[in-house]
């Protein structure tokens, strides 16, 4: 289960679908992420949102604790603002 506002969890998937799972000339025409798109369509990408403005120094507390609480359910983990 996601841990940010709709909005948020909106762009992430936004930025997936158009960045990280389209392929590229920079990555040899592949994407970015070649798993991203399996791992967001089965449900193994948790979506995190700051919970501060002070994103310097919340970005590396919420990561902090992602890392402390890692399930092993998840493929990958965005922490957002």
């Amino acid at each position: 289960m996601h841990e940010a506002s709709q909005s948020v969890i909106d762009s992430v998937v936004k930025w997936m679908e158009t960045f990280v799972e389209v392929p590229h000339p920079s990555f040899g025409d592949l994407p970015p992420c070649p798993y991203a798109r399996k791992y967001r369509l089965d449900g193994k990408v948790k979506i995190i949102e700051s919970p501060t403005n002070d994103y310097a120094v919340d970005i590396w507390t919420t990561t902090s604790h992602v890392l402390t609480d890692w399930d092993d359910k998840y493929e990958a983990v965005v922490v957002a603002r």
